[in-house]
């Protein structure tokens, strides 16, 4: 039933599209046996549906842990981001992250390789415990060596998260590190990039990375917040097939989506 609601949902949606405003003809209550729920009623109920059993978010408040609806560990980003990052293979990746947590198994699950900082010692042996010793984690007892924690590799980074820190370790100060230690073509990742402008504004100013602001509601949280990447102008790692969380799983294309070969002749013609 509920299913069948759906798709009157739908097919009313691609109706009031076309015509561009609502029609007093249709039906504004759909009927579920002998009841029936308003038009905007069962449309929430859906967006609520998507977010209990697609974004998982109804698991990641019982159990107070970042998670989609198959209990697989997310980060606490926000959800527009989150599904930006699951776009994007990461295999073979090298992701830093200023503060650990469920986000390092989702970038371990991600296939990348993946290194930890974090000043609480409980989030260190939780990580080192979840991810069986596959993800090289630091704890550090001060802010000194939180921030300098990334200068122990060689090597630079694909990702690098600034994320934690709060009371031992200064997201401003992770700044300078991380643009030192980013490859070209990486991207670095800022939490909460509201309730701390200055770092933001600080990220703002760096010309070769385009600044790019996921706002929107994030596992657990019933606010919404804002989650920013900084990309950088040669980034060019490969995308994945898009499906959005609670999407429509269709094998087709749609059919707008192809070239229009009789207009572009026409054109042509004016030409």
């Amino acid at each position: 039933m509920l299913l069948k609601n759906s798709n009157m949902v739908s097919e009313l949606h691609q109706k009031r599209a076309i015509s561009g405003r609502p029609d007093p003809n249709d039906l504004m209550q759909l009927k579920f046996g002998t009841s029936s729920l308003d038009l905007d009623e069962l449309c929430f109920t859906f967006i609520s549906k998507t977010l209990r059993e697609s974004y998982g978010y109804m698991e990641s408040v019982k159990d107070w842990m970042s998670q989609d609806s198959n209990k697989n560990f997310f980060p606490t980003y926000t959800y527009p981001c989150i599904e930006y990052l699951n776009a994007i293979d990461w295999t073979d990746a090298n992701v830093f992250e200023y503060g650990g947590g469920t986000s390092s198994l989702f970038w371990l699950n991600q296939q990348a390789n993946v290194y930890v900082v974090d000043h609480m010692k409980i989030w260190v042996d939780r990580i080192i415990n979840w991810s069986e010793g596959k993800i090289s984690v630091d704890y550090a007892s001060n802010i000194e060596s939180y921030i300098n924690a990334i200068y122990k590799y060689d090597f630079k980074f694909d990702v690098i998260i600034i994320d934690g820190g709060e009371g031992k370790g200064s997201r401003y100060d992770c700044v300078s590190p991380a643009l030192e230690k980013i490859n070209d073509g990486g991207i670095i990742i800022f939490d909460t990039s509201e309730l701390h402008t200055n770092t933001k504004e600080l990220l703002d100013k760096e010309k070769n990375f385009i600044p790019v602001h996921f706002n929107g509601f994030q596992p657990r949280n019933v606010s919404t917040t804002t989650t920013s990447c900084y990309i950088h102008r040669n980034f060019n790692r490969p995308m994945k097939k898009l499906q959005p969380l609670g999407g429509t799983i269709n094998g087709g294309t749609s059919s707008v989506d192809k070239p229009r070969l009789d207009i572009q002749r026409n054109v042509r013609d004016v030409k």
